[in-house]
């Protein structure tokens, strides 16, 4: 058995630090269940990441002239604290949503992996590694990248490891849950193309189709589009919106970082060679947020694959039974067809929402840019 094959390498990394604590039951038909143990375990993680979150967040809130860098002015300090605020906070969000929810998660992931197991014949074992491996990527160049900018910003050594820690553990909570959400969404679209193979095989074929096989196969489409609907949106769409409202903040920093650096250029402050040596950092930066915000929205493969069983069916020939009314009754309710996968309900997870997040981010960038251009138009006015 391949470690992603059960999503076993995601399920050890969860317990690993504390989130979701959960066993495979080998003798119970791989069943996921909580032991003892993994509740005390998600007790300690619970713990020991609020007490650590709470305290960090405390400190930069009283003290934040300690955060301060030498290469921001007003503006951009007052976005760097907040910036590492939010990830303090986030983090302490996330893992109290996981240890509140830690029963229903668990009944989710342990339906969809025996679906994967039973009618996927684990199939998507392989991506599912590569997946985990991009994360690992991510995770790793996130850690490099702060390491390198925060100990070449003039902070002491204390305040390096702490922000870094802190910065990077927050990319390793959100690269886990997104890419965990991922492969969970990966089984319910194949799920649904299973299922639309099978009527689609008896449809070209011209065999009988008979009203029996028919209301089997809308029962096992109507039962997974309610484990997407209420289950994935539900349990896992509530903890994307701090996750997403997270990587809205935290996007507009590297090319901020980059503008401010060119304004000290213009006031001939700075040394033209370090924009060239900022540049591939600051472009570097922003590469794992990219990749969350893209894994999370690129989700909408389950509306299309649940809108094709609609196009199969009304291809099925008429016969003057049963089977007629239920099938226009079901093209009639799939035109009322609501987004399937949501973040609670607050925004669907699909291509319309990636444009305006792409948007907000720029936005916010713009009105950083003019808040920091009217702070150096203030300090020339000032110096005359």
């Amino acid at each position: 058995m391949t470690l992603g094959g059960e999503l076993r390498v995601y399920l050890l990394t969860l317990k690993c630090i504390g989130l979701l604590c959960i066993t495979f039951v080998y003798h119970s038909g791989y069943r996921l269940q909580a032991t003892r143990t993994d509740d005390i375990i998600s007790l300690i993680g619970l713990l020991s990441s609020q007490f650590l979150s709470l305290v960090a967040l405390g400190h930069v809130i009283t003290k934040p002239q300690e955060y301060k860098l030498d290469v921001y002015g007003l503006v951009g300090n007052t976005y760097f604290v907040a910036n590492y605020g939010m990830s303090c906070l986030t983090i302490c969000l996330i893992h109290l949503y996981f240890y509140v929810r830690r029963g229903r998660l668990t009944s989710l992931i342990s339906l969809l992996l025996h679906h994967n197991r039973m009618d996927l014949k684990n199939r998507h074992a392989t991506e599912f590694a590569r997946m985990y491996a991009v994360y690992v990527s991510q995770v790793l160049l996130t850690g490099f990248l702060q390491t390198r900018v925060f100990n070449h910003s003039g902070f002491q050594m204390w305040q390096t490891v702490l922000l870094t820690a802190f910065s990077t553990y927050s990319y390793v909570l959100i690269g886990l849950i997104v890419a965990l959400h991922y492969c969970l969404v990966r089984i319910s679209t194949s799920l649904l193309l299973l299922n639309n193979q099978e009527i689609t095989k008896i449809v070209r074929l011209n065999l009988t189709f008979p009203k029996t096989f028919c209301a089997l196969r809308l029962r096992q489409r109507s039962r997974l589009l309610w484990v997407c609907n209420q289950q994935l949106s539900s349990d896992f769409g509530l903890v994307l919106v701090p996750i997403m409202a997270f990587l809205l903040f935290s996007a507009p920093a590297a090319p901020f970082y980059l503008i401010t650096i060119i304004f000290r250029i213009d006031a001939l402050r700075v040394e033209r060679q370090y924009l060239w040596h900022a540049l591939p950092t600051m472009l570097l930066w922003n590469l794992p947020i990219l990749v969350a915000i893209l894994m999370t929205l690129h989700t909408d493969v389950v509306g299309r694959e649940a809108n094709k069983t609609a196009k199969i069916l009304a291809k099925v020939p008429r016969t003057g039974t049963g089977l007629d009314r239920m099938i226009e009754k079901f093209l009639l309710k799939n035109l009322r067809q609501q987004p399937i996968l949501t973040a609670y309900g607050f925004f669907a997870l699909d291509k319309s929402t990636l444009f305006k997040l792409f948007t907000a981010i720029f936005t916010y960038m713009v009105i950083l840019v003019q808040f920091k251009e009217m702070e150096n138009t203030t300090k020339t006015i000032n110096k005359f």
